[in-house]
């Protein structure tokens, strides 16, 4: 009822002035107007649009603006020799207008907080509010205030507002300083904050982000003085973003301290835009995990809601993605963030940049230059300086690719000048770099040296560092040509010490492999320096670098530790709703036309975002569940040899740019031996791999043959050949690197050896040497409680004649039918048959496998078709009954990631099919796909694949190795192999390596604990 009778203006200012009330008796009033305004409205009595109630001075009135853009109104009577004022507090941008005959007086001068309008001459006069830009998505409702003020003070109000709305539509930094002065001299303190914000936006737009933080520091000063929580949020948020373009890594407090108080507002798309810049902020300083957990936060909260940044969120999870190394799923969000920009959109021509940037990385240097040509014309049609200096610093790098030096140096030159101008350290910082990459390929080492210390310093200063990580390694390539092995050593210690403290901040082993390989080149350095300047010949120092970049992520995959405590549900919810989302769109995937180029194209970039937002629940629930424990490499030769089996020596090779290395490694003593680049072994191993699998081409060719023999030969000397005066013990435990996982290393056959060395050897392939001391061998077979699950022979379509009543068919599988099943056979005729479970035909399913236990078996045996995605290894699947009984078809696919679900107890898995060991090459991390989720899901052991295969032969293959591994012998699964190896190659049909060499061990040697 105050409010009826004409005492609601000193509630109201009781109100605002939120330092009268005790600590939380402010929000409990406003809540009182909230909840006051909504019984109002719910019960109609607010006055419609159409109705102008009289507002005299001194009261305060009710009302509401309507969604669709409606106006509340209010007739106002000022007297002779009176001066009024109306205000209002609103949460949303609303205008303010007085209209008296053909005279309309406006007062927009804030998009938030208090508005007033100042009325001079008397007369009747029609206040309109109205939503100052956008229609309103709800009915707002406010509250109306008017007071008198003296002549000298009203005119001084009025000259304030005016220029206040000028200003505000202008946007220039002249009229928005002159705005500042005149609520000064009104001392309005409400105004003064929000004008300093307005001054903070002139600067920001003119890049000038020093001045731009130093208005918004003082905005923030006085919105926390006035207790104001979302002037405070607005100034700490705009403040933030100005350090965060600077380099300052204060930035972030700032960013943390708006995001909780737009959370505690309730105004969620401000937290998220808040939480986005807070995600560059991360992203920046190199904390890759948080910048995923945060911007995948936001995009969760604009989604649906804010187009424009749910665009801004999607590329800026690009950025991530592509710092690191996971370019194809950054071109996928970049494409996705410009879906939704259009040419008029300021943030279209950063996601452009960053598209042409990935581009540059996957090595597409045209496409790269073509797509930043375009971002710079719209940079230059924008006038936006600190945009055109980060395309011209890309441009720079892509010419420099391109070998283009002067036009790099030009691009790179006005790119200094242009970060220096908008104040920007992360990109003088870049432009530096660059400079001094482009001297060095001139021989100019005195010059990169500065360019490149200027650089790292600056990088270091801003606390970039997985920049700085980049100027410090080229400042060591430097030293290292120089012949000054020690200053190199030096560097390129700091610059792998600044990428082992960013190791951590990773989200999940497969982003940390994939980060690691972006950083080989730092790995492949060290390796040289270490190699180089070894005090000993045996080259332990250069074994120990190289490990450093052997096997990480599966490290911390195998000793991250069980699960210990509760999954949140809602991260649960959310990962079953992305595998619904990635299965169901995989299916589609596999039965997409193949000559459907677009189709294909837009599922993929579809299925690469849902599995990096899987990729990011997985982690968020491996941190709710568990500690981030990490792998550590190898830290000395001596643990390695306590942990080698004494039948056993250790081959370790490491593909490095300028050489290549091997590693022989026993009990006695480590060898070493120099082996020709990464580059010329690439080649000749994928000519060889091609060739090995052209079974068919070579049978009716006989150059075919000689050419293939004369390959094998040539790389069977340049991996093996220097081991011809080292004995070797029947054991070799191999460490490979990038391609050379593709080669069926069984077949190689040195000069020095009567045979194939997959003959002559039991061979098992680990991922690092480090690997050996976590790992732990098989159990033995009589510790299960049953010896053999195998899946076998599933259905692929309807027209298959295992249907006792054939239903419609509506396509013919194209998947043929692998009926070759002996080594079932041997296995039913060797084992009990309670210790085996066969799942074959009709019950070949996915859901038929999850109802077993698996950790009850000893060995999983899959006999079926694989399909090996190598650039999204995430859809590479296996393939079980694809139909049901009843002829519908049936999502019959196993991904690497349901593998890892798998709950195993140090057991062996078979798969027994094409290309197993197979998927995307990850330098340093061998070829990520199925084994790594097998070991994360607890496999000791697993039989895989290197290349295509026989169906047929095959399963004879299979068959001879269970005879030895169930047989009386009960030999090991890697000798066991050897043995089956030993009996194809001496047959007529099979003697061929195509038929026995593929087949290759992986994981922990037998019987060594």
């Amino acid at each position: 009822s105050c409010f009826m009778m004409g005492h609601g203006a000193e509630f109201v200012k009781f109100c605002n002035n939120r330092r009268q009330f005790p600590a939380g008796m402010s929000d409990l009033v406003h809540s009182f107007i909230k909840l006051f305004l909504a019984m109002t409205i719910l019960c109609g009595e607010l006055p419609a649009a159409s109705e102008c109630p009289e507002l005299r001075t001194g009261q305060t009135l009710p009302a509401r603006v309507s969604s669709g853009g409606g106006r509340a109104c209010f007739d106002v009577t000022v007297e002779n020799g009176e001066q009024t004022q109306l205000s209002v507090e609103q949460s949303e941008d609303l205008a303010l207008t007085a209209v008296t005959g053909a005279t309309r007086m406006v007062t927009d001068a804030f998009e938030f907080g208090k508005e007033t309008l100042t009325i001079l001459t008397p007369g009747r006069y029609r206040i309109e509010v109205s939503p100052a830009d956008a229609p309103l998505h709800s009915p707002l409702p406010f509250l109306m205030l008017r007071r008198a003020l003296p002549l000298q003070l009203a005119q001084k109000w009025r000259e304030a507002e005016i220029l206040g709305t000028a200003s505000k539509r202008t946007g220039k930094l002249e009229d928005v300083s002159a705005s500042l002065l005149l609520w000064k001299d009104v001392e309005d303190e409400s105004a003064i904050a929000r004008t300093y914000l307005q001054q903070g936006d002139a600067m920001l737009n003119a890049s000038d982000f020093r001045a731009a933080q130093t208005a918004y520091e003082e905005a923030l000063g006085k919105c926390r003085s006035l207790a104001d929580p979302r002037c405070t949020a607005e100034a700490a948020n705009t403040s933030g973003f100005a350090g965060f373009r600077l380099g300052d890594p204060e930035a972030s407090s700032r960013l943390r301290e708006a995001a909780s108080l737009w959370r505690s507002l309730k105004l969620r798309s401000f937290e998220g835009r808040t939480l986005n810049n807070l995600g560059l902020m991360h992203w920046q300083s190199g904390d890759f995990e948080q910048a995923l957990a945060v911007l995948d936060e936001a995009r969760q909260i604009v989604r649906g809601h804010e187009a424009i940044v749910y665009a801004q969120v999607l590329n800026n999870l690009g950025l991530c993605y592509q710092s690191l190394a996971e370019n194809e799923k950054a071109v996928a969000y970049f494409e996705s963030a410009l879906a939704v920009f259009t040419s008029k959109h300021r943030p279209a021509v950063r996601a452009r940049l960053n598209l042409g940037r990935s581009y540059m990385l996957l090595g597409k240097l045209k496409r790269a230059e073509a797509v930043l040509r375009l971002a710079f014309e719209e940079a230059v049609r924008i006038s936006d300086p600190a945009a055109r200096a980060d395309v011209l610093n890309n441009l720079g790098q892509v010419l420099l690719g391109l070998r283009q030096g002067d036009r790099a140096k030009a691009h790179l030159t006005e790119a200094l000048a242009l970060q220096r101008l908008v104040r920007s350290k992360r990109g003088e910082a870049v432009a530096l770099h660059y400079l001094g990459i482009e001297a060095s390929q001139r021989n100019d080492i005195e010059a990169a040296r500065q360019w490149l210390a200027q650089a790292a310093q600056i990088r270091r200063e801003s606390s970039l560092r997985d920049d700085a990580s980049e100027s410090l390694l080229a400042l060591a390539g430097l030293e290292y040509d120089a012949h000054d092995p020690v200053a190199a050593r030096d560097l390129a210690g700091q610059a792998i010490a600044l990428i082992e403290s960013l190791r951590g901040k990773l989200p999940s082993a497969a982003l940390r492999a994939t980060y690691y390989a972006r950083k080989r080149r730092f790995f492949d350095l060290f390796t040289d320096i270490a190699m180089t300047s070894a005090a000993t010949g045996d080259g332990t120092a250069g074994l120990l670098a190289s490990e450093q970049a052997h096997g990480r992520s599966l490290l911390d995959q195998i000793i991250g530790g069980a699960i210990t405590g509760p999954i949140p549900r809602e991260l649960l919810d959310r990962r079953t709703h992305l595998r619904r989302q990635i299965d169901f769109i995989s299916f589609r995937l596999a039965d997409a036309n193949p000559r459907l180029d677009q189709e294909l194209e837009n599922l993929r970039r579809r299925i690469k975002l849902l599995l990096s937002e899987y990729d990011q629940v997985d982690s968020e629930i491996q941190q709710a569940a568990h500690g981030s424990h990490l792998g550590r490499p190898l830290a000395s030769v001596a643990e390695l040899q306590a942990a080698l089996p004494a039948d056993c020596a250790l081959l370790e090779y490491y593909l490095g740019e300028r050489q290549s290395y091997l590693w022989v490694v026993q009990a006695s003593g480590t060898q070493s031996f120099r082996l020709p680049s990464r580059a010329v072994i690439e080649r000749l191993a994928l000519r060889t791999v091609n060739r090995f699998g052209a079974i068919l081409e070579r049978r009716r060719a006989p150059q075919a043959q000689h050419a293939f023999e004369a390959d094998l030969r040539e790389l069977s000397s340049i991996l093996l050949g220097r081991l011809a005066g080292t004995h070797l013990p029947p054991r070799l435990v191999l460490v490979l690197d990038g391609v050379l996982n593709r080669i069926p290393i069984a077949a190689l056959r040195p000069s020095w050896a009567h045979e194939d060395l997959g003959l002559a050897f039991d061979l098992i392939q680990v991922p690092s040497a480090a690997y050996l001391l976590v790992a732990k061998p098989p159990r033995a077979v009589h510790a299960f409680p049953r010896s053999v699950l195998a899946v076998a022979d599933p259905v692929f379509a309807a027209d298959d004649p295992r249907f006792a009543v054939p239903p419609p068919v509506t396509r013919p599988s194209s998947l043929p039918r692998l009926p070759f099943t002996g080594e079932l056979s041997i296995l039913e005729s060797l084992l009990p048959p309670g210790r085996i479970r066969i799942l074959r035909g009709f019950d070949a399913t996915p859901l038929d496998l999850r109802r077993d236990r698996l950790e009850d078996f000893a060995v999983l045996h899959f006999s079926t078709h694989t399909f090996i995605d190598d650039r999204v290894p995430e859809l590479s699947r296996v393939a079980l009954s694809l139909v049901d009984r009843a002829g519908r078809p049936a999502d019959g696919y196993l991904h690497p990631y349901q593998f890892a679900e798998f709950q195993l107890n140090r057991s062996i898995v078979v798969l027994s099919s094409c290309e197993t060991a197979l998927g995307k090459e990850v330098l340093g991390e061998g070829l990520a796909g199925f084994a790594n989720s097998l070991f994360s899901a607890g496999a000791s052991q697993m039989v895989l694949t290197s290349t295509k295969v026989d169906a047929e032969s095959s399963s004879a293959f299979f068959g001879e190795v269970y005879r030895r591994f169930f047989g009386a012998e009960a030999n090991g699964m890697e000798s066991s192999l050897r043995q089956a190896r030993r009996v194809l190659a001496r047959s007529t049909r099979w003697s061929d390596p195509y038929y026995w060499a593929p087949f290759m061990v992986v994981g922990c040697p037998s019987g060594r604990r």
